[in-house]
């Protein structure tokens, strides 16, 4: 899944909330653009590991294996 999640202005328990979420879909590797938000990113990158990356311009990826 790649996306600008828009949670800039969100705190910690809505931000865990949505990481939960996403979890639950199966989400197997998860991008994140600027919008998402510098705490939301941090969050998403310590919960998704090596399943997580980046999205900016250019940005290029293998999503399906």
């Amino acid at each position: 899944m790649v996306g600008g999640f828009h949670l800039l202005y969100s705190n910690k328990e809505a931000i865990m909330l949505t990481i939960k979420a996403l979890k639950e879909l199966g989400v197997q590797r998860l991008g994140a653009a600027h919008c998402t938000g510098f705490q939301a990113t941090v969050l998403m990158a310590q919960e998704f590991g090596d399943k997580f990356f980046l999205s900016n311009g250019g940005t290029s990826t293998k999503l399906i294996d």
